[in-house]
């Protein structure tokens, strides 16, 4: 259970009330928490990384008496159905601490842990924040007159499986003619078409693909395609191949996914002279 003589509720998006909050998205194989024992079998293929000063600015009780509460630092970083939350480790310390009296003061961070939902499993009042982000949970105390807990710096380290799939591939053909391939042969003024492959069944509402060619004036195509719900390949219209070409030309197609980038090419020639 969480003492609440106090209870402060703070949030990474606003920089009164975290200071230089920062995240790093690490990929990872077969990650665990080591300690306590996990109470999930997955293992994690992503480790991510919180640090940030929390801004507290919780004054003491002014009769000398301990207390103790809680600060809750939103992190901003919602997981969405697809990923999973493993374990985390996490780590607290005093910032800093302002007083005007000579009187002893006390001030510490009891304990801390990153926790999915605001209420720590219904021990707090998730006041309204959404159950699927991630949040910092300080068990801190003050004591002394006329002191103020200023500001705790906290670093996060969350484990998560991911479960949505990846880019596999980017392959290309002309259009209406011939199978999907690495590479297509084009002529100038040519339709052509292209298909991705994904490492498995998408699971979140769509997959988002952004797609470079090396050159657009020879082979433009659109910024970015996506798949659905469910979809593993799709195939989709690239674009048209430019009509001036001389002499021949080879274009990269670039695909892009979460975390994998996958090329195909198209040679281009001249018409007929």
């Amino acid at each position: 259970m969480h003492s609440t003589d106090f209870f402060k509720d703070l949030d990474t998006s606003k920089p009164a009330e975290v200071a230089e909050p920062q995240a790093l998205d690490i990929g990872i194989e077969d990650g665990v928490q080591a300690s306590p024992p996990p109470t999930t079998t997955e293992s994690a293929n992503r480790l991510l990384v919180f640090t940030g000063t929390a801004v507290c600015e919780v004054p003491a009780d002014g009769d000398g008496d301990l207390s103790r509460g809680v600060v809750r630092v939103r992190l901003n970083s919602p997981l969405p159905a697809s990923q999973h939350f493993v374990g985390s480790a996490t780590v607290a310390g005093l910032a800093s601490v302002h007083g005007s009296d000579d009187t002893d003061a006390v001030f510490a961070a009891d304990s801390v842990k990153t926790v999915q939902g605001p209420t720590d499993g219904g021990t707090l009042d998730g006041n309204g924040l959404p159950a699927d982000d991630l949040y910092v949970i300080i068990d801190a105390a003050t004591q002394g007159p006329e002191t103020i807990l200023s500001r705790i710096a906290y670093q996060a380290n969350v484990l998560v499986k991911d479960t949505e799939p990846d880019l596999v591939s980017i392959l290309v053909k002309p259009e209406a003619f011939g199978a999907f391939a690495p590479e297509a042969d084009l002529t100038s003024g040519q339709n052509w078409d292209f298909q991705i492959t994904l490492s498995g069944p998408v699971l979140d509402p769509t997959f988002l693909v952004l797609l470079q060619s090396s050159d657009p004036t020879a082979a433009p195509v659109a910024a970015a395609t996506q798949l659905t719900t469910g979809q593993t390949s799709a195939s989709f219209f690239g674009g048209t191949a430019r009509t001036s070409i001389r002499p021949e030309e080879t274009v990269t197609i670039t695909a892009v996914g979460r975390r994998v980038t996958r090329t195909a090419t198209l040679v281009i020639t001249p018409p007929p002279a």
